[in-house]
């Protein structure tokens, strides 16, 4: 909770900061992109969630694929027993 506590601060003030930047750049008071530095918290979590499902899938794809090749070679085994 921490986290997004100071990552919406640190929001506010980029946000802050960059209006500060884009009203000088433009020569007149406008709202524009720079707003978006608020959603900071927002797009912190979104890659975050999006980082851990990416690991999850990971993970979940070599287990089955291990599982996959440990069937695979316990019914050749079954086979060369067979046919022995």
């Amino acid at each position: 909770m921490k986290k997004y506590i100071a990552l919406t601060a640190i929001g506010v003030l980029l946000s802050l900061a960059a209006h500060v930047y884009a009203t000088a750049e433009r020569g007149y008071e406008a709202i524009g992109g720079e707003t978006l530095f608020i959603l900071l918290p927002v797009m912190w979590w979104l890659a975050e969630q999006m980082v851990r499902d990416f690991i999850e899938d990971f993970r979940s794809a070599i287990v089955s694929e291990g599982n996959a090749v440990s069937k695979h070679a316990r019914r050749a085994d079954k086979h060369r027993e067979g046919s022995a």
